[in-house]
């Protein structure tokens, strides 16, 4: 995972803007943190597909997609990963496993009530479908509830921020 900081340091970017060294909490470890904007546990924002077999195996299933623009999905026990194919670089990372959390104890399974106690009020929030409603937090952060399984948290991902 030498290359990680390398990676890392133009996720993000246009390409054109200056590499920077990526905060600590952005390096790939083997932890049960998620870091928003970052990275979940050992798979972050930016790394290669074959970064990420090396952390993780072969996946359970996988959704790979075909044309320029789309996105690959790779399915793990306890983490989703999404690789763009214009940049073959994971520009997403999913958990529905309580086993992950933030810094302030942000995890599925939590009320949305304990969630805003936690972050406070979400920068926005879209209901998809009648069943799922996602908060977005500026900071890389998206938080999905189904409100018919008592308003908890189902999945959590992280990205660089929408």
């Amino acid at each position: 995972m030498a290359s990680v900081s390398a990676v890392l340091a133009g996720c993000g970017t246009g390409g054109g803007e200056v590499a920077r060294t990526p905060p600590p909490d952005c390096v790939p470890q083997r932890d049960n943190l998620i870091v928003p904007g970052c990275r979940i546990g050992p798979i972050t924002i930016g790394l290669d597909p074959a970064e990420v077999f090396g952390a993780l195996g072969s996946p359970q299933k996988s959704n790979v997609g075909t044309g320029p623009t789309s996105i690959s999905t790779y399915v793990y026990q306890d983490v989703s990963v999404n690789v763009r194919t214009a940049t073959n670089r994971v520009s997403e990372v999913f958990t529905s496993s309580p086993r992950y959390s933030t810094a302030e104890g942000v995890r599925v399974g939590m009320s949305e009530l304990e969630l805003r106690a936690k972050l406070s009020a979400p920068s926005r929030a879209r209901q998809f479908n009648p069943v799922n409603l996602t908060y977005y937090y500026t900071r890389g952060l998206e938080v999905v509830f189904n409100p018919q399984e008592g308003s908890r948290v189902v999945t959590i991902s992280v990205n660089v921020g929408r």
